[in-house]
């Protein structure tokens, strides 16, 4: 019967602690996502749809939104700085982009879904170079989505409708592909989202497959 009370103590103190805690700090600022605590968001953008993101080590936020056609540069408080890019074909111009990365530099490189290229762009949006065109020999795209940089700067595209992921130097130099249509292992169903670890495992979206695909890089 002690042990009961005891237990019940400690339920009420517990459930005291936590009240006052919420009165003290207001329960908004508590709203958990697993071991991690909600800060703050921002509205990116007025209209559009907002799809890649990616930070420099320097502090900037990069977004790219798909329906205006443009990358959007902000502070890591949300605060607009620049943006760059219109629709189009010519250098430096988008059609629904989708995923971005940045290198150790402030290299930025954007998949220009639409035009079946990669961009690349200096720190501040101004363009350096691009790559690819639309097909399925090696260094072409179908509707690229996914940009992903491993710890020596090589490029790693989710090619989504040729379902393969292909490899580039970044100067943008074909390196290497893999993958093909199907649900074996290491087959893709319109692969989308990647990322490569700083051991050079390089995790693939496999979205039409409901799965996350690991391979060494």
């Amino acid at each position: 019967m002690r042990s009961r009370r005891l237990g019940f103590v400690s339920v009420v103190v517990c459930g005291a602690l936590l009240a006052a805690l919420l009165a003290a700090v207001g329960s908004p600022t508590l709203a958990v996502a697993g071991p991690l605590f909600y800060e703050r968001q921002w509205t990116v953008f007025n209209s559009g749809t907002s799809r890649g993101i990616a930070v420099s080590a320097t502090g900037f936020v990069y977004v790219v939104n798909q329906q205006e056609n443009r990358v959007e540069r902000r502070d890591l408080d949300g605060n607009y700085l620049s943006q760059f890019g219109t629709l189009g074909a010519a250098n430096g111009q988008f059609s629904s982009p989708t995923g971005i990365a940045v290198a150790a530099d402030g290299s930025l490189y954007v998949a220009d879904t639409g035009n079946n290229r990669i961009q690349r762009f200096d720190a501040g949006g101004t363009f350096v170079a691009k790559w690819g065109t639309a097909g399925t020999g090696s260094g072409q795209f179908d509707q690229p989505q996914g940009v992903a940089l491993d710890p020596s700067g090589n490029v790693y595209v989710t090619d989504t409708g040729n379902n393969r992921v292909q490899k580039f130097t970044s100067s943008g130099a074909y390196r290497t592909k893999w993958g093909i249509l199907g649900t074996g292992s290491g087959r893709f169903d319109a692969p989308a989202g990647i990322a490569v670890s700083a051991d050079r495992k390089v995790y693939v979206v496999d979205t039409g497959n409901s799965r996350v695909q690991q391979f060494t890089g």
